[in-house]
């Protein structure tokens, strides 16, 4: 359905931006600068996703520049069996896991703390999308609803939950 093609889609970046953490596309960093820190991915665990944004973290600590390019396009053929709330939902809760392992990394905030901070957060956006939907705002629900899996998986990321999201190939 259409109304689920936003979220697949990135908010514009002016060409030239650095950025602290990133995905793989629209990204310019010089090779040499990951041989000379030893950078790579992590292949360990391949569909779990999330693997490049690590990747960038640990470069943007290191003070690797990441800089983007919005003239660099690139195209993604979405599968069907993506365009679903379920599939979606599971998107950002594992984004959520991805930000929640950093973030208990960083070791700004007790675990427990951390994670009651992120559990509130997921209540109040699963009670304003449930709103959204009583009042029929299916973008405002969808964005809710969404931005709630994210929070439960940023509050669950510290203690080490996984998800393989990538393990069924879809689009085949």
């Amino acid at each position: 359905p259409a109304h689920y093609l936003p979220f697949f889609q990135r908010k514009p970046i002016a060409t030239g931006s650095t950025l602290h953490m990133c995905r793989t596309n629209n990204v310019l960093v010089p090779v040499t600068l990951f041989s000379e820190h030893n950078l790579r991915f992590d292949e360990s665990r391949p569909f779990a996703g999330g693997t490049d944004s690590k990747l960038f973290r640990k470069a943007h600590a290191l003070g690797v520049p990441l800089i983007y390019c919005d003239e660099a396009v690139v195209n993604e053929d979405v599968p069907a069996e993506r365009l679903r709330l379920a599939w979606l939902s599971k998107r950002y809760f594992r984004i959520g896991l991805t930000m929640g392992e950093h973030i208990a990394f960083a070791g700004t905030l007790p675990k427990a703390i951390h994670t009651l901070k992120r559990s509130v957060a997921f209540l109040k956006y699963s009670l304003k999308s449930c709103l959204y939907l009583a009042l029929l705002k299916k973008h405002k629900y969808l964005k809710s609803w969404l931005k709630g899996c994210q929070k439960l998986g940023e509050g669950l990321g510290p203690w080490g939950i996984k998800v393989d999201s990538y393990r069924k190939v879809q689009g085949e």
